[in-house]
């Protein structure tokens, strides 16, 4: 599977935010309730919760209103090309459980089924 590059957000003075998902972040966000499934019929709920997770990776400590203020101040929204990025973004994070070869990471282990 091919790798889905960041959403990289740049300001003038140098600042930088990057928007990824990891595994870990997708099950934190699952965790607190998100489901991708929402994301087209609760967009004004779910697009703010997809940017925030997805900023955590590499933010960890950002705050909600932080992630908020980028969103709706800075960026002035998304567009659906932001939209269809985060959604890959998210989902490359359910990636890392599936192993479409059958061959395990480690070459000591074997699996039997």
């Amino acid at each position: 599977m091919d790798k889905v590059e960041p959403i990289v957000l740049s300001y003038e003075d140098g600042q930088e935010y990057v928007i990824e998902f990891s595994r870990e972040t997708v099950a934190q966000a699952e965790k607190a309730g998100f489901s991708l499934d929402d994301v087209e019929e609760k967009m004004m709920l779910r697009i703010p919760q997809l940017m925030y997770w997805g900023l955590k990776m590499h933010h960890p400590t950002i705050s909600k209103e932080k992630a908020e203020k980028i969103l709706f101040d800075d960026l002035g929204g998304v567009s659906s090309e932001i939209i269809e990025r985060l959604v890959k973004l998210y989902a490359a994070g359910y990636n890392t459980l599936v192993n479409e070869t059958g061959k395990p990471k480690n070459p000591k282990l074997t699996v039997r089924l």
